[in-house]
């Protein structure tokens, strides 16, 4: 009837949305146990994703726990992609930022960044570091999950990712199931940078992400769910992040 209404009275399309992700989805992942900047013991590794941008870089830093539960500890904006003459880039971020576990310092194990945007330079800022700590990351309209591919010079591997499929994860999954936790002091930024998401189903069944503006801690946030995938290449790992992930097993 509704349907009916939309179309036939007020002469509007008809949208179904299967998954709609509003700020009170993302207020009920906050955990009142824990301030962000704070690691909890369970955790497995620390890890970041950036999205480059023309006047900043966003970036969020979450820890992959046992379960493959992401608790996100750190967000915020880097004013330069490159650490270069002296600015403050992720490589300088990674450098210079740790966070206290059990009464030590811990630095960030592993950087995953958008190149979809800027590629020279996450490329440069990739290099400038011991391999394998900044991972450049793209986005495709493929099916299934990620690969890897090499970038010019050989010296870089490129992890091309299913968008639709990491939004599901993200999206559905595990804000779904609350394996995606915030912390208690979560800001209204990071709440919108969450929020909005909406898989719209098409004509015909088709599903697609609509495109949603100023979702740069999202995407932030995907790619260090995207890191828990590439983990559990190793199978010790994958047993403790997400043991009933059969697409992930060899």
């Amino acid at each position: 009837a509704l349907h009916n209404f939309y179309n036939s009275w007020l002469a509007l399309p008809w949208t179904e949305y299967k998954t709609n992700i509003t700020e009170d989805d993302i207020k009920g992942l906050i955990d009142l146990n824990y301030y962000r900047g704070q690691l909890p013991p369970d955790m497995i590794y620390l890890a970041m994703g950036c999205d480059p941008g023309q006047t900043q870089t966003h970036y969020v830093v979450a820890t992959i726990c046992q379960g493959g539960i992401v608790k996100v500890v750190d967000w915020g904006m880097l004013s330069s992609v490159t650490s270069d003459k002296g600015k403050q880039g992720i490589a300088w971020f990674l450098e210079n930022k740790t966070y206290d576990f059990n009464g030590k310092p811990y630095k960030i194990d592993i950087c995953y960044c958008d190149s979809g945007y800027m590629t020279g330079k996450v490329y440069d800022e990739a290099r400038s570091t011991y391999p394998g700590l900044i991972n450049p990351t793209k986005g495709s309209g493929a099916s299934g999950t990620y690969g890897r591919s090499t970038v010019k010079n050989n010296d870089l591997d490129l992890f091309i990712y299913s968008d639709f499929s990491l939004k599901v994860e993200l999206y559905q999954n595990m804000i779904g199931n609350k394996e995606l936790v915030l912390p208690r002091d979560t800001d209204a930024d990071l709440i919108a940078g969450l929020s909005g998401q909406m898989m719209i189903v098409e004509r015909g069944g088709k599903r697609k992400w609509k495109k949603i503006d100023n979702d740069h801690y999202g995407d932030c946030t995907k790619l260090c769910v995207l890191s828990s995938w590439v983990a559990c290449e190793n199978d010790e790992v994958r047993d403790k992040l997400r043991p009933s992930m059969e697409f992930m097993k060899k």
